[in-house]
């Protein structure tokens, strides 16, 4: 799988959010010195010596020390998790103008992390992080525009903001570019497939009265979407796992169907465009597909899958999440 997208800070960022928050602290209003010190002591890994010498500086209205607290509260360093008492501390931080507050705090009302979820919120977040140059922000909210999360689903505008993300160096947001150009492309091509289809069908003339011609145009499309009453009428098949693992796992679990592709690679490459765009919901699953003989007129297709899910709550609940982000999606029993 490609580059992780993740809300949560790790490798090069938190070496970013180190050298900015050097930079920050040198001209912070509320006891630089004392801020270095905690600072230091967390990337020391000493995580309780921070928490003891931010706790005074955030109550006194620091800005970093705010954000320093949210950190640890959210990833339960040097305290006990508590990811409600994150949210608090990211938002004093983010009232005040903190870009990185900012672009955490909307992605916990987008996840509903120790707040009610609401991507209006989330949304309004980003939107003052991205202004100030987020480039985490500038992507998230290119993924609201992408699936029409908070705002109404638009492409362009989501190529917009990727675009912006991507020229600060974001390389998630690069890759979703590729994609998104990489569908249109395919979409078409098998408009354009589907239009010669139709009008070879149009002109023949020898077909039997009330008899017409085997359609073509699902065999032209590399990608598309069978129904539940599909899944079920042509039974269940052998699992072909895509990339390194072990299907068992998902021979004998529910699971999620996804789509169907002409070809194995066709299917990794979706499954990885899938995962890198709704990493946060498919991250920890495990990718396989079946190969199904629809016939004459469809041909060989392989249906994307992943999996294990608990049980067929559970995987209705992952599809209706899927589904608010404009991603399709059947829940598979074993």
């Amino acid at each position: 799988m490609m580059t992780t997208i993740s809300y949560r800070i790790a490798g090069a960022f938190r070496a970013a959010l180190a050298a900015s928050w050097l930079v920050l602290a040198a001209s912070a209003p509320v006891a630089a010195d004392d801020f270095d010190d905690g600072f230091t002591a967390y990337l020391l890994g000493k995580h309780d010596q921070a928490f003891k010498v931010w706790l005074p500086l955030a109550r006194a209205g620091g800005i970093e020390a705010q954000f320093g607290l949210g950190l640890l509260f959210e990833q339960g360093r040097g305290v006990a998790r508590d990811i409600e008492a994150a949210a608090s501390w990211y938002a004093r931080a983010a009232e005040q103008g903190s870009m990185r507050a900012q672009t955490q705090l909307g992605g916990m009302y987008a996840r509903g992390d120790g707040v009610a979820e609401d991507w209006m919120k989330a949304i309004s977040w980003w939107r003052r992080a991205a202004a100030q140059g987020s480039m985490r922000a500038q992507f998230h909210l290119g993924q609201a525009y992408q699936f029409g999360s908070g705002v109404e689903r638009d492409l362009d505008t989501a190529l917009l903001w990727y675009d912006e993300s991507a020229a600060l160096g974001f390389n998630p947001a690069a890759l979703l570019i590729e994609e998104i150009k990489r569908r249109r492309q395919a979409a078409a091509e098998a408009e354009a497939a589907l239009a010669s289809a139709d009008s070879g069908a149009d002109s023949q003339t020898d077909s039997p009265a009330g008899e017409s011609a085997p359609p073509t145009a699902s065999r032209s499309a590399s990608v598309f979407h069978e129904t539940a009453g599909d899944l079920e009428a042509q039974g269940a098949a052998p699992l072909i796992a895509l990339g390194i693992g072990s299907v068992r796992p998902l021979e004998g679990a529910h699971r999620i169907y996804l789509a169907s592709y002409r070809g194995i690679q066709k299917a990794s490459e979706g499954w990885r465009g899938i995962v890198e765009a709704n990493n946060d919901l498919l991250g920890g699953l495990d990718a396989a597909v079946a190969q199904i003989d629809l016939g004459r007129d469809k041909g060989i297709v392989y249906r994307l899958q992943a999996g294990p899910l608990p049980g067929l709550t559970d995987a209705n609940a992952l599809c209706y999440k899927l589904s608010q982000r404009s991603v399709p999606c059947i829940a598979v029993a074993p």
